[in-house]
């Protein structure tokens, strides 16, 4: 039994040692790089990355231009970067045994009018002035638009949605733990915010517009609709908050 105790001692022991060993070299490899790419005309980006920020702006140019920082240990991410058709792909993700450092971002400049999809698994994602659809969806990390026109599915597990100056006609804002704001310049057709554990705020134009509003909060106590409402517009604005407040106004 004693002869037992021994061995397995001496396991943990190389083992712990193993990883000390690991875990100092991880360390004196630390580095951050920075590198710009350019992709010729596309339609659409498409961006996955296990750890990092993702930011979208769109612009008056027909290329896509991206500008990568990567923050390594000794094991760095796989990527995989490329023009599929009319689309921009870029993939990051880090090995499993990575430790400490493993963060991918990428800034993007790309056309106006481009479609884009974002997924993090922990970072925040970042939109501006886009005509495109975007879909951006993150585990962990906020969700922002601004000066954006697409149709626009936004969902995080834990982080606030944040939309400012909008002239997208549907928005569809989903977050478990954090709260979603959205400041709408032009009137839109079709609004759904939901959340578990946030409140909601949703700032509609003061224009003759007149929506068809519908909420569920368990605080009721804490929802302000004043915005003309009437259940036969044709503008819907759909709000649900199970643990928090809710206010539609103008604004």
């Amino acid at each position: 039994m004693r002869a037992l105790f021994v061995v397995t001692g001496i396991v943990v022991t190389v083992a712990v040692l193993g990883w000390g060993t690991f875990s100092t070299i991880n360390a004196v490899s630390h580095a951050t790089t920075v590198d710009t790419l350019t992709f010729p005309a596309a339609r659409a980006v498409v961006v996955r990355v296990d750890a990092g920020s993702v930011v979208v702006r769109g612009s008056d140019r027909r290329d896509v231009g991206i500008e990568r920082t990567v923050e390594r240990g000794l094991q760095g991410p796989r990527l995989d970067e490329r023009l599929d058709g009319d689309t921009v792909r870029l993939d990051a993700h880090c090995s499993p045994t990575t430790d400490t450092w493993c963060d991918v971002s990428y800034v993007l400049d790309v056309p106006a009018d481009a479609r884009v999809d974002l997924e993090s698994t922990s970072g925040p994602l970042t939109v501006l002035s886009v005509d495109g659809d975007i879909r951006a969806r993150t585990s962990t990390g906020d969700i922002d638009l601004a000066d954006t026109t697409g149709a626009a599915r936004l969902d995080t597990r834990t982080g606030a949605v944040t939309g400012a100056r909008l002239r997208s006609g549907s928005i569809d804002a989903s977050a478990g733990r954090g709260g979603i704001r959205l400041q709408f310049a032009a009137a839109p057709t079709q609004v759904a915010a939901h959340t578990t554990d946030g409140t909601i705020d949703v700032g509609l134009p003061r224009d003759a517009t007149i929506y068809h509003v519908t909420n569920a909060t368990n605080r009721p106590n804490q929802t302000q609709i004043s915005v003309a409402n009437d259940p036969e517009a044709d503008h819907l604005i759909d709000v649900t908050s199970r643990s928090a407040g809710i206010r539609v106004h103008y604004g």
